[in-house]
């Protein structure tokens, strides 16, 4: 797990040979990275994806999911199902996947990328 700010962890798999998740981040509505993670009820979060695709890969997603301390699921999206382009031809590539106002309560926020 890798602390990215006050209240919130990112953890990603980043196991294949045909694809690699190179960075994951937690931005603000300016799209810059949180130092300082802020509560509030009506929170935007943005994740930041940056992964290098080295053979075509059909059907492609990436799933995000956010964990409370007990590591009970809470939130989460599917690139998939939320209708999220993904490009799928060998390259580097950085996706922006925003949660408008996910349903949160004061707690360590725990956010997982996975690639399926």
């Amino acid at each position: 797990m890798k602390p990215v700010s006050d209240g919130l962890v990112v953890e990603s798999n980043k196991t294949s040979g045909i694809v690699k998740i190179t960075s994951t981040k937690i931005l603000n509505q300016a799209n810059k990275e949180i130092k300082k993670f802020e509560y509030s009820p009506n929170i935007e979060i943005k994740i930041k994806i940056d992964y290098e695709l080295y053979e075509y890969l059909p059907g492609m997603f990436f799933g995000v999911g956010m964990r409370n301390s007990k590591r009970e699921y809470v939130n989460g999206l599917n690139t998939k199902i939320d209708k999220f382009k993904i490009n799928n031809q060998p390259g580097k590539y950085t996706l922006i996947l925003t949660y408008q106002n996910p349903s949160l309560y004061k707690d360590h926020i725990y956010i997982v990328v996975g690639l399926l």
